[in-house]
């Protein structure tokens, strides 16, 4: 492959933070899982439910984010 035909794609302001806000995000999911087992193992049913929805939520949103940048990457 020529180097001509190679291009750096520049980052816009809202990928740059949508790219700082996913891991935040996907991290803080793995903090969600540890506290919805260990409240299922402690038999604390709401919190379980509250932390396994924060869970879903937070790795949901968390990957979201970075599909979708690293998708607007590729396409640009």
């Amino acid at each position: 492959m020529d180097t001509s035909e190679l291009h750096t794609v520049e980052k816009t302001t809202m990928q740059r933070v949508a790219s700082w806000i996913a891991l935040p995000m996907m991290l803080a999911s793995l903090i969600a899982l540890g506290l919805f087992l260990t409240a299922a193992a402690g038999g604390f049913e709401g919190w379980s439910l509250i932390s396994g929805i924060a869970f879903v939520v937070l790795l949901v949103g968390g990957s979201t984010l970075a599909y979708r940048n690293r998708a607007v990457a590729r396409t640009d």
